[in-house]
C-alpha cells in the first residue's frame, strides 16, 4: 500500500477515500503499462469550503502515458469510487499540462495554489503562466458568465426558481475569477473571501457592494424578497461590467506565476 503524502494537510474524513482510490489506481495503471507520476486533491476538499457529504472530492492524476488500455483499466476503478468521491478524477499527462497553460491559465493556477499532492512529485511546481494569457482568460470568463446570467434571467420563474438561489449558485464562479484578478495584479490572495473582495475593490477601483452583500447573505443564511433579489441582480451585473472594463484595459507584462 502506497502511503499518502502530505496527510497532515488532508482532512481526516477525506484521507481514507484517497487512500482507497490510490490503492486501486496504482495496480490498474501498472497493468496498462503506464505509471502514475502524480496525484493531487484540489477544489473545495482541499480548502476550508469543504462540506462533508455534500462537496465533491476532486482529484487529478498525472500519467506518463495516456492510452486506451489505460482508460479501460481505470474505468472500473472510477466506477467503484464515484459514489464516495462524487466526481471522476481528471486524468492527464505532463505533455498536456505543458501545452495547455495558454488556454487554461486560471484553472492551472487554481490547481497550483489550492491543491494537495498525495502521491508523487508536484507537476505544477515550476509552472509558468503568461500574464497576458491570464488576463485574456479572466476577460473571457467574465464576459461569458455575464452572458449566461442574462440568458438565465429569462428562464427564471419566481414561483419555481426564484432569483436568490440563482445568485447564490453563480457566486462561487465569480469568486474564482476574483482570485485570479488578484493574481494578475500580483496581490496575495486571502483565504477570507470578504478580505479578498475588499482587496479587489482597492486594487481595481471598482466598488463591489453586490459581491459583498451576496457573501453576507450566504454566510448568514438570509432570505431576500423578490424585489430585493432583482435589485441585487442588477447591481451584480453592473459590477461585473465594471470589472470587465478594468480587465479589458489592463496592461500586462511578464508572467503571472
Amino acid at each position: 500500500m502506497a502511503e499518502l503524502l502530505n496527510s497532515d494537510k488532508i482532512k481526516s474524513s477525506v484521507a481514507p477515500l484517497l487512500q482507497g482510490l490510490l490503492d486501486d489506481v496504482l495496480p490498474a495503471v501498472q497493468s496498462a503499462g503506464c505509471r502514475l507520476e502524480s496525484a493531487a486533491l484540489f477544489g473545495s476538499a482541499a480548502s476550508s469550503d469543504y462540506a462533508p457529504g455534500r462537496s465533491d472530492i476532486n482529484v487529478y492524476l498525472v500519467m506518463d502515458c495516456l492510452t486506451l488500455p489505460l482508460l479501460k483499466a481505470l474505468n472500473p476503478v472510477f466506477k467503484k469510487h464515484i459514489k464516495k468521491l462524487k466526481s471522476n478524477p481528471v486524468v492527464l499527462d505532463r505533455e498536456y499540462i505543458a501545452g495547455s497553460t495558454d488556454v487554461f491559465p486560471m484553472e492551472f493556477l487554481e490547481w497550483k495554489e489550492q491543491s494537495v499532492v498525495f502521491h508523487g512529485a508536484d507537476p505544477l511546481e515550476n509552472l509558468e503562466i503568461s500574464a497576458e494569457n491570464l488576463r485574456l482568460s479572466i476577460e473571457e470568463n467574465l464576459r461569458g458568465k455575464r452572458l449566461r446570467m442574462i440568458q438565465s434571467y429569462f428562464e427564471l420563474d419566481p414561483r419555481r426558481r426564484p432569483m436568490q438561489p440563482f445568485l447564490m449558485s453563480v457566486l462561487p464562479n465569480f469568486l474564482v475569477v476574483a482570485r485570479n484578478i488578484l493574481r494578475l495584479l500580483d496581490v496575495a490572495v486571502s483565504s477570507d473571501k470578504a478580505a479578498m473582495i475588499g482587496a479587489l475593490e482597492r486594487k481595481s477601483g471598482v466598488e463591489l457592494k453586490a459581491f459583498k452583500r451576496l457573501l453576507r447573505i450566504r454566510q448568514d443564511g438570509m432570505k431576500l424578497g423578490a424585489d430585493e433579489a432583482e435589485i441585487l441582480f442588477k447591481q451584480f451585473l453592473a459590477e461585473i461590467d465594471a470589472l470587465i472594463g478594468f480587465i479589458d484595459h489592463f496592461k500586462t507584462s511578464g508572467r503571472a506565476s
